[in-house]
Formats: C-alpha cells, sequence, structure tokens
C-alpha cells in the first residue's frame, strides 16, 4: 500500500530502509510499478556481514545501498553482493547521530542509516534537474545518483558506483 500511496502522491524518491532476505513478489510488482512511475527507490542492503543484500535492494528496479565509515571503510556489518556492483552505491553508515525519544540523540549503525543519505542525494539531484525544468524518469534518477558517487577503492561489490556526493550531484565540485 504505501508504493500504491507513493504512485498516487506522483512521489520522486522512496527511501526503503527496512528489507529482508526472502523475495515478496508483491513487494516486487508494487515497487517495479512505482519504478514505471517514475519512482527511484533507494533501498538498504542490509546488515548481515556478507552477500547477499537483502530485498528490496536485491530487485534492480531499486538502487541498494550498503554502509561505510567516515573512513571509508566498509562497514563490518553491511550486506554487500552483485546487486551492488550491477547498481548501487554506498554512503556513510557507521555511528551516525540520529534522534531518539524526546529530545534525545544517539549514535546508530546499520543500512537503515545509509539509505536516508543516498536517498537525500538523490532528492538534490531531482531538484538542481527541476530548476532546469528537467523531469526524470526512475532510470535516469538512478543514474543521476549513481553518477555522484566518488570511487573510495572498495570492490566493486561493496561500494557499486561509489560513495554518493551531495556536492558532485548538484555539480558544486
Amino acid at each position: 500500500n504505501a508504493f500504491a500511496a507513493a504512485v498516487d502522491q506522483k512521489v520522486d524518491i522512496i527511501s526503503a530502509s527496512w528489507g529482508g532476505s526472502q523475495e515478496n513478489p508483491a513487494i516486487r510488482d508494487a515497487l517495479n510499478n512505482a519504478s514505471k512511475s517514475g519512482i527511484l527507490t533507494v533501498a538498504a542492503a542490509g546488515n548481515h556481514y556478507k552477500p547477499p543484500v537483502s530485498f528490496p535492494a536485491r530487485y534492480p528496479s531499486s538502487v541498494a545501498v550498503t554502509a561505510v565509515t567516515q573512513q571509508n571503510q566498509k562497514s563490518s556489518f553491511s550486506s554487500y553482493g552483485d546487486e551492488v556492483s550491477r547498481y548501487g552505491v554506498t554512503a556513510y553508515g557507521s555511528n551516525i547521530t540520529s534522534t531518539i525519544g524526546k529530545n534525545g540523540y544517539a549514535a546508530w549503525n546499520g543500512t537503515s542509516m545509509s539509505t536516508p543519505e543516498g536517498a537525500g542525494v538523490a532528492a538534490l539531484g531531482v531538484a538542481n534537474a527541476r530548476k532546469a525544468n528537467k523531469r526524470l524518469d526512475a532510470t535516469q534518477k538512478a543514474k543521476m545518483l549513481q553518477g555522484s558517487g566518488v570511487n573510495i577503492n572498495l570492490p566493486k561489490n561493496v561500494q557499486g558506483f561509489g560513495r554518493v556526493d551531495a556536492a558532485k550531484i548538484v555539480g558544486a565540485n
């Protein structure tokens, strides 16, 4: 239902900081429909320390996001794999400060922390394209996000197209 609501609302990007090890045809079909409607799904690779990545990041109509440390090393927990080599990116996912409870903060680890960064960078790219009166389909949005990647010299099945870079996606560097 969330994917259908996103299509109805004509959103540009879905940030999916969730996943699982089992394929779900209903989720696959909903994600594919969202993609056909122009929505990019940025999905958490998972926190299983090894391949493969979780669903829905395993579907090629999404962009899988792995996690790296602030030192650009693979986060020990991050899942990785062939899907990342083909269509994924990486983002910071270790020791990320987030809100908790009432007025609290804590540091968290996980691809659920790296995925919103990937989605946020994609959103900057979409906004920048809109300023130039360009409308992008889901494939163009994915290629733009992948094109923002900075090579951090990790294996392709870990970093994919590289660590997402906000300045690069808006042409500021």
